[in-house]
C-alpha cells in the first residue's frame, strides 16, 4: 500500500532524516579528510576532486529522465494506480540500463586523454596509476545505474527517509573501514576499492528493501505504451537542457582549476568545496524532503494555497541560506587553519566569493523545487545552456587573471544573468499569475539584512585568535548573534511565527512521547512491585 500520511508529516520526517544523514556524512567526511591530509597529501585530494567532476560530466547521459518519471509517479501514487506505476518503473529501468552502457562507452573513449586535464602531471602521486583510478570511478558510476531507478519510487511515495536511515549506517561503516586502511596500508587505490564495494553493498540492500516493500507494484510485469514513452522522451528533451546546463555550471570549476592552476591548488580548494558542497547537500536534502509533497500539492490544491506554501518555504530558504553564508564567511579560514593547517588557507577575497557564491546558489533552492515539481522546466529549455555557456566563457577568461576568484565569479555572473530572474518570472507568470513586486522586495531586503548582520558578526569575530578554544567561541558567536538579530527583526512576521510554531510543536510531540514512555514504564514497575508484594504475603 502506498504512503497515505499527511504532507506535513512526510515533509518533517523526510527532511529530518535527510538532515541527520547529511550531518553524519559531513562529520565523518571531515574527520576522514583531516586524517587523510595528515597521512597523504593535497595531490590525492585534487585527483579525487578532478575525477569526480569528470564523471559528473559523463553522467549527462542521464538527461534528467529521473525527474520526468518522478513527476509522473506523483499522480499514479496519489491515484493508487499500481499498474501504471509498474509501467513507468519498467521503462525507467530499461532506460537506465541503456544509459549505463552509454556512460561506459563514453568513459572508455575519454580514458587516453586523462593527462590533458592535469596542468602538471608531475603532481600526480608516484604510487597512483591514474588510468586504473579512472576505471574504478567509471565502474562505480556505471554499476550505480543498475539499481537507482527503484530509489525514485521511494522518493515519490514520500518515503525518502528510509534511504537516509540506510545512509547513516553505511556512512559510519564505510568511513571506519577507510580510516583503518588509511593507517594500516596508506594505499589510496585500495581505500577507493573498498569504498566502492561498500557503496555497491548499500545499493543492493536498499534495492532488496524496496522490492519487498513495493512488491504489489513489481508483481505487475507490464510495459509502457509507445505513445506515453514518446511523451516522456519529449519532456526529457526540456530536462536534458537543464541537466546539461546544471552539470556544466557545477562540474567544470574543478577541471578548470586543475588545468590552469594545478592539482595541488585544487586539493586545497577541495577542502573549501567539501564544506560548501556538504552544506549545499544538507540544504538540498532538507528541502527535497518536501519535493514529493510539492508534487502532491500541485495535483490537489488551489493556486492560493500553493502560493501560501511557496511564501513560507521561501522565507525559510532565504533565512537558512543567509545564516549559512554568514557562518561560512566568518568561520571558513579559521576552521581550515586550525584543522588542516595554515598552508591550506586561501586569502579573504577567495573566502568572500566562496560565501557569496554559496548564498547565490542556495537562496533559489525552493524556486527550483517549485519549477521542477510543478512541471515548468519544459518552458525554460534554452536558459540552462545559455547559463552554462556564460559560466564557461567567463571562467576561462577570468581564471587567467584572478585565479580561483575568476572561476567562482563565472558561476555567479552566469546565474545572475539567467536563472536568478528567469525562474521567478516563469513561476509567477504561469502558476501564481500575479506580480513579482512583493517577491523581489523581500528578496532584496533579505540580501541587505544578510550583508548587515554578516558584517556585524564578522567584526565580532575579527580579533579572536585561531586556536581550538577560540574557534569554539567563534562558532558560538556565529550561531547566536545572527539568530538573535534575525529573530528580533522578524518576530512578528507571519512566516517566522509559523516556522516557530512548527518547531515548537515538534518538540512538544517528542516531549509528549517521552513522557508517555516514562509513564508507561512507571506503571509497569508499579505493577511488578504490587505482584511481588502479593507473592510475599502468600
Amino acid at each position: 500500500m502506498f504512503n497515505n500520511k499527511s504532507r506535513t508529516q512526510n515533509t518533517i520526517k523526510n527532511s529530518t532524516w535527510g538532515v541527520i544523514s547529511q550531518i553524519t556524512t559531513i562529520l565523518f567526511a571531515f574527520v576522514y579528510r583531516i586524517l587523510f591530509v595528515k597521512v597523504l597529501n593535497e595531490s590525492y585530494l585534487g585527483l579525487n576532486s578532478l575525477f569526480s567532476n569528470i564523471f559528473n560530466l559523463l553522467s549527462l547521459a542521464e538527461l534528467g529522465i529521473g525527474t520526468t518519471i518522478t513527476y509522473r509517479l506523483y499522480k499514479t501514487i496519489k491515484d493508487e494506480d499500481e499498474v501504471e506505476t509498474a509501467k513507468l518503473l519498467d521503462f525507467f529501468k530499461k532506460f537506465y540500463l541503456l544509459i549505463a552502457g552509454i556512460i561506459f562507452v563514453a568513459g572508455m573513449i575519454c580514458l587516453p586523454f586523462i593527462n590533458f586535464f592535469i596542468s602538471d602531471p608531475s603532481q600526480v602521486p608516484a604510487d597512483v596509476n591514474i588510468y586504473f583510478i579512472y576505471l574504478l570511478f567509471l565502474f562505480q558510476i556505471v554499476v550505480g545505474y543498475f539499481w537507482t531507478y527503484k530509489n525514485t519510487l521511494l522518493a515519490a511515495d514520500q518515503n525518502a527517509y528510509v534511504q537516509n536511515k540506510f545512509n547513516v549506517f553505511f556512512t559510519f561503516f564505510s568511513y571506519t573501514a577507510q580510516v583503518i586502511l588509511l593507517f594500516t596500508t596508506k594505499n589510496y587505490t585500495l581505500i577507493l576499492i573498498v569504498s566502492i564495494l561498500i557503496q555497491i553493498t548499500q545499493s543492493l540492500i536498499i534495492n532488496f528493501y524496496i522490492s519487498k516493500k513495493y512488491k504489489f507494484v513489481f508483481v505487475h510485469k507490464v510495459k509502457l505504451e509507445k505513445q506515453k514513452k514518446n511523451k516522456i522522451i519529449k519532456e526529457t528533451g526540456a530536462l536534458m537542457c537543464h541537466r546539461i546546463g546544471y552539470t556544466l555550471v557545477n562540474s567544470t570549476d574543478n577541471i578548470i582549476i586543475s588545468k590552469f592552476i594545478g592539482l595541488s591548488t585544487l586539493g586545497i580548494y577541495s577542502n573549501y568545496s567539501l564544506i560548501t558542497m556538504s552544506l549545499t547537500t544538507l540544504l538540498t536534502n532538507f528541502f527535497s524532503g518536501s519535493s514529493a509533497s510539492l508534487g502532491n500539492l500541485n495535483v490537489s490544491e488551489t493556486v492560493e494555497n500553493k502560493y501560501k506554501v511557496f511564501k513560507r518555504m521561501l522565507f525559510i530558504n532565504l533565512a537558512i541560506a543567509a545564516f549559512c553564508s554568514i557562518c561560512l564567511f566568518c568561520l571558513l579560514n579559521p576552521f581550515i587553519s586550525v584543522v588542516f593547517g595554515a598552508k591550506y588557507v586561501f586569502s579573504l577575497d577567495v573566502v568572500f566569493v566562496v560565501s557569496f557564491n554559496f548564498y547565490f546558489n542556495n537562496s533559489k533552492i525552493v524556486l527550483s523545487n517549485f519549477i521542477t515539481n510543478f512541471g515548468y522546466f519544459v518552458k525554460d529549455k534554452i536558459r540552462p545552456l545559455i547559463e552554462a555557456a556564460i559560466n564557461l566563457i567567463v571562467s576561462l577568461i577570468l581564471v587567467q587573471y584572478i585565479g580561483i576568484v575568476g572561476v567562482l565569479l563565472g558561476t555567479i555572473i552566469s546565474s545572475f544573468c539567467t536563472a536568478y530572474w528567469r525562474d521567478p518570472y516563469i513561476l509567477f507568470k504561469y502558476e501564481f499569475k500575479r506580480s513579482q513586486k512583493g517577491f523581489w522586495l523581500f528578496r532584496i531586503l533579505a540580501f541587505v539584512l544578510m550583508a548587515i548582520i554578516g558584517s556585524i558578526t564578522y567584526l565580532s569575530c575579527y580579533f579572536i585568535p585561531n586556536t581550538w578554544y577560540f574557534l569554539i567561541c567563534r562558532f558560538a558567536i556565529c550561531a547566536v548573534l545572527p539568530t538573535l538579530i534575525f529573530s528580533i527583526l522578524f518576530f512578528k512576521n507571519e512566516h517566522f511565527r509559523y516556522c516557530f510554531g512548527l518547531i515548537k510543536g515538534l518538540f512538544k510531540k517528542i516531549f509528549h512521547r517521552n513522557r508517555q514512555v516514562i509513564t508507561s514504564q512507571a506503571v509497569t514497575n508499579n505493577q511488578i512491585e504490587i505482584n511481588n508484594d502479593k507473592k510475599n504475603e502468600k
